[in-house]
């Protein structure tokens, strides 16, 4: 059965748990299996019967279960975090006044978990902060990875509950101190999400603005089924840095694995697992290759090829230096890619609308084409002569350029220039018409 966690904040709506006595009865029957999934799955599959959609929360927060009954009296409906508790006591109060509550996993809350009246677990209050020190001042805030941690300590312990986690302003205000040390990092709270079970998307994306999906067809259409986004999809949106400017190139059964190797305007060229895109920050492997910036980076489609004796390469074209990168491909227990070649400076370096690569030949004699196009980042200026460039596949030495021989000439191009092959040809769009070229 599927499991997610909900994040739950002041101002969003959830699903309400059931409210009983708490007594033995309250734990779900044996045999619920199937029925309680199938009613619950809208909300996820949690304890307690999430079945009124209606139901709208108002919390709330550390406050004295004791005068429970007081709050409910005025509307309140949850209360969220318990100071020092639960203890049996609280769990009585609580019952007491119908009121259920999210609290501590500690002793008395896992051996009481049959009892509806803990509607889910609480995570650290504000982690994202500075944290006391202990001699009276502040240390960093708790890593990430941390509350990872504890969140997958939770599912373990009890994986029919949701956890809540609330955070500090950082996660709208950048510039906030009390985060301290941390104060500055928008990259941490993608990480901070992924304590809330991996795959689910914080509440502030809404789409796949920055993401690698995987669609699967339905009967009301394309529906997303898997997706990976960089963890500092943030930031890199914020500086035009869209993972969109690469194509993902899909490398089917490479030692039993599929992989997926992508790079775009950061200049890094990612590992992806196919069949298990990884959600947030979850490549594989990357490899800083490019120099990241809104105008750098790689663009287009990396080219693969597979040898006759099962080798795969995969070739990447960017900005500046190298012009292009050649790796090999390694599937099994852990892939990974292993850099056999880069372009060198003294023969090539592409302007800022290189066109996509172009593999022609068979393994062992194979040329990648690309054509040189846009600002030139040795000098800033728009005035890169457009050259098609052929390159060995195998070594990565320039074997052919249109700007050694006058009547070769390309003329202006659009930026990022297609070339496409016929036969023994080779056709590029320019301003003023088609360029073709052919064997001597």
């Amino acid at each position: 059965m599927k499991r997610f966690v909900l994040l739950l904040l002041a101002a969003c709506g959830s699903s309400s748990p059931a409210q009983t006595d708490g007594g033995a009865d309250a734990s779900l029957p044996s045999d619920a299996g199937a029925d309680v999934a199938q009613s619950l799955d809208t909300y996820g599959p949690w304890f307690g019967g999430y079945a009124d959609a209606t139901f709208f929360p108002i919390s709330v927060w550390l406050q004295d279960p004791s005068i429970a009954t007081q709050y409910e009296a005025i509307g309140v409906n949850q209360y969220i975090g318990l100071y020092n508790g639960p203890t049996t006591q609280d769990l009585a109060n609580l019952t007491s006044a119908n009121m259920p509550a999210y609290c501590d996993q500690n002793a008395t809350g896992l051996a009481n978990l049959g009892n509806k009246i803990i509607a889910g677990w609480t995570q650290q209050d504000e982690p994202d902060n500075a944290q006391p020190d202990g001699q009276g001042g502040y240390g960093p805030c708790i890593a990430p990875s941390t509350i990872q941690n504890l969140y997958q300590t939770m599912k373990t312990n009890d994986a029919t509950r949701p956890v809540f986690l609330n955070v500090g302003q950082g996660v709208a205000n950048d510039q906030w101190v009390g985060r301290g040390s941390c104060s500055n990092q928008p990259q941490d709270y993608p990480d901070y999400w992924a304590s809330l079970g991996a795959n689910g998307h914080p509440p502030d994306v809404g789409d796949y603005f920055m993401a690698i999906v995987r669609l699967q067809p339905g009967a009301a259409g394309l529906s997303v089924s898997d997706w990976y986004m960089p963890s500092d999809a943030r930031p890199q949106s914020a500086q035009d840095y869209d993972l969109s400017s690469g194509t993902p190139c899909l490398i089917e059964n490479v030692g039993g694995r599929n992989l997926i190797v992508h790079c775009a305007k950061d200049g890094k060229v990612s590992l992806l697992d196919a069949d298990k895109l990884g959600g947030w920050g979850g490549a594989i492997a990357q490899y800083k290759v490019f120099a990241g910036d809104p105008d750098g980076g790689s663009r287009g489609v990396p080219v693969h090829m597979r040898t006759p004796d099962g080798v795969d390469w995969v070739y990447l074209v960017g900005i500046g230096d190298p012009a292009v990168i050649a790796y090999t491909v390694q599937g099994g227990a852990k892939p990974t890619l292993t850099e056999m070649w880069r372009t060198q400076a003294s023969e090539i370096v592409l302007g800022d609308a290189p066109g996509s690569l172009l593999l022609t030949g068979p393994a062992g004699g194979a040329t990648l084409w690309t054509v040189d196009c846009g600002f030139d980042p040795r000098n800033g200026q728009d005035n890169v002569v457009q050259v098609l460039y052929g390159i060995d596949a195998g070594s990565g030495r320039v074997v052919y350029a249109s700007s050694a021989n006058p009547s070769d000439d390309l003329g202006k191009t659009p930026h990022f220039p297609t070339v496409t092959p016929y036969a023994d040809s080779l056709f590029v769009g320019a301003w003023n018409g088609l360029v073709w070229y052919g064997a001597a």
